[in-house]
């Protein structure tokens, strides 16, 4: 089970929190077995790291990490990119490879139909009421469909 109040724990214990915030959860605190618990933790985290001894690196570290950072310029910009050419190209070939399926099959194609064809194709009898929308048509339909 989590307390509200486990996110501020650790900034109570680092002294980290404004006066007011800093009452209410000392008030907390004694109420609460579970933060409490985690202030006891903390400490004696905090006293086991004071007494113990510092780590210490090996002999051959900081030539080591020297040594690794001056590869890693010294290295060809070839050898960063090559495994992402080797991803990118397969990506690339399918996309391609789709691009041209699609424009093979004409979906790109505009089609212009005559007006007539089109009411053909929508089975339009005389006795139906027809709405255009004068921004598709040329002018030369427009025209002829005032004169009819």
């Amino acid at each position: 089970m989590k307390c509200g109040y486990s996110g501020l724990i650790e900034k109570y214990f680092d002294g980290e929190l404004g006066k007011s915030l800093e009452k209410k959860v000392s008030a907390h605190i004694r109420g609460c077995r579970l933060c409490e618990k985690q202030i006891e933790i903390l400490k004696t985290l905090k006293s086991s790291l004071k007494s113990g001894t510092p780590l210490k690196a090996g002999e051959n570290f900081t030539s080591g990490v020297m040594e690794k950072i001056e590869n890693r310029f010294n290295r060809s910009w070839i050898l960063d990119i090559k495994p992402l050419i080797s991803k990118l190209v397969p990506a690339a070939a399918m996309v391609l490879l789709f691009l041209g399926l699609v424009y093979l099959s004409g979906l790109f194609e505009k089609k212009t139909v005559s007006l007539e064809e089109a009411l053909f194709a929508a089975d339009y009898t005389s006795d139906e009421k027809i709405v255009l929308y004068t921004e598709n048509l040329s002018e030369y339909d427009v025209f002829r469909l005032t004169l009819e």
